[in-house]
């Protein structure tokens, strides 16, 4: 008799589960100081220009009241001279675009408007302008192959950007066409480039106090106002103004 072999039992062997993603730790992911700020200053900008939404708009709607109060401020400041020089920042951004604005990456815009914004007009220093710039475009798998592009061209304006914001034209910039006509023909070009150059500032911002004015303007770095009908009236009139003008092109 031949002798009898028994089969060994078979044992199933279960798959492995698949291993998890690890997360992205890069450093332009990561919870970098100050980049969650630039990010809705970019978010607010490119709503503005490309959706057609207001400022106000975009404001309220931009999720500001995660940030700290801060960040807050810094956000409203980038974004409302953009829109305030937005004239001069396209123009002299372009004069470092050989090829123009990438028409693939609409946000590098924005990014590029932001970053070149805190570089020749607010008081950021240019490192962090640029350095957050670049992570903040690295964030996006659209907007990451022009990171080396925005990092050049605001390097250049770190270096060179007064120079070519002083022979920049603000009236023929940062001021619609419409209007450029307008105030000329009202009150010569002369007067129109001082409006440009007035309406180019940050706004100032009025108090009032209860008690001892010239103490807080001191404290403050302000200036007391008037107090006058006739001041009352000016203001008065610079509405009237800017509200005839505005009815005027419609």
């Amino acid at each position: 008799m031949s002798p009898t072999h028994r089969s060994k039992p078979r044992t199933r062997r279960e798959p492995k589960p698949p291993a998890a993603a690890a997360p992205d730790t890069s450093p332009a992911d990561s919870d970098v100081p100050g980049l969650a700020a630039r990010r809705a200053a970019a978010e607010i900008v490119g709503g503005v220009l490309r959706q057609r939404r207001s400022l106000d708009e975009m404001l309220e709607a931009g999720g500001l009241g995660e940030l700290p109060e801060r960040d807050r401020a810094l956000v409203r400041a980038i974004a409302a001279v953009v829109l305030r020089r937005l004239g001069t920042l396209r123009y002299l951004l372009g004069t470092l675009l050989e090829k123009g604005m990438p028409r693939e990456a609409p946000a590098v815009e924005a990014i590029l408007l932001v970053g070149a914004a805190q570089i020749l007009f607010l008081d950021v220093p240019n490192h962090a302008a640029v350095d957050l710039s670049v992570r903040l475009a690295q964030t996006d798998r659209h907007n990451a192959r022009f990171s080396s592009l925005i990092n050049a061209v605001l390097r250049r304006l770190t270096r060179d950007g007064a120079s070519r914001l002083a022979g920049a034209d603000v009236l023929r910039l940062d001021t619609p066409e419409w209007l450029t006509r307008r105030w000329i023909a009202h009150y010569g070009e002369a007067n129109a480039r001082a409006i440009a150059a007035a309406h180019a500032l940050e706004p100032a911002l009025d108090l009032t106090v209860k008690h001892d004015p010239d103490q807080w303007a001191a404290r403050l770095g302000g200036a007391v106002l008037p107090r006058s009908e006739e001041h009352t009236s000016e203001l008065q009139s610079l509405a009237y103004l800017v509200c005839r003008l505005l009815l005027e092109k419609k």
